[in-house]
C-alpha cells in the first residue's frame, strides 16, 4: 500500500497505470533513510552508552570510513570497517589522526 493512499488500491500495484515502471507511479513515494539507519539493518538494533558513545557536534573526519548520525540521545561515530558505533575517543583519534589509522591501512590493503 502507498502511504500516499488511505486505503489499498489496485491503483498502486497496476503496471499498466505505471507505463510498467512503478517509480513514475503517481502514488510511488522514496524512502528516505537517514541517521543510523544508513548503516545499520533496520531489523538490527543499534545499542550504545551514551555517556561514552555521543560525541561533540563539531567532529568530523576526512576518512571516508567515518560516519556521523544523529540519534535520539545525539552524535555518534559510526566505523564502516568495524561496522559498529565508535566511542567518542575513537571519534576524536578519528578527527585528528585518520590518515595513520591501523584499520584504515589494513583495509586499503585489500582495495588495492
Amino acid at each position: 500500500m502507498s502511504p500516499m493512499l488511505g486505503t489499498p488500491s489496485d491503483l498502486v500495484t497496476s503496471a499498466d497505470r505505471c507505463n510498467n515502471n512503478y517509480t513514475a507511479c503517481r502514488f510511488f513515494t522514496q524512502k528516505v533513510v537517514e541517521g543510523l539507519e544508513l548503516h545499520m539493518n533496520q531489523s538490527e538494533e543499534v545499542k550504545f552508552y551514551s555517556g561514552v558513545n555521543i560525541i561533540v557536534p563539531g567532529i568530523t573526519s576526512e576518512c571516508s570510513f567515518f560516519v556521523k548520525a544523529r540519534s535520539e540521545r545525539g552524535t555518534v561515530a559510526h566505523c564502516k570497517i568495524m561496522e559498529r558505533v565508535i566511542t567518542a575517543t575513537q571519534a576524536q583519534l578519528c578527527s585528528t589522526s585518520w590518515q595513520t589509522c591501523p584499520l584504515r591501512t589494513y583495509f586499503n590493503q585489500f582495495q588495492a
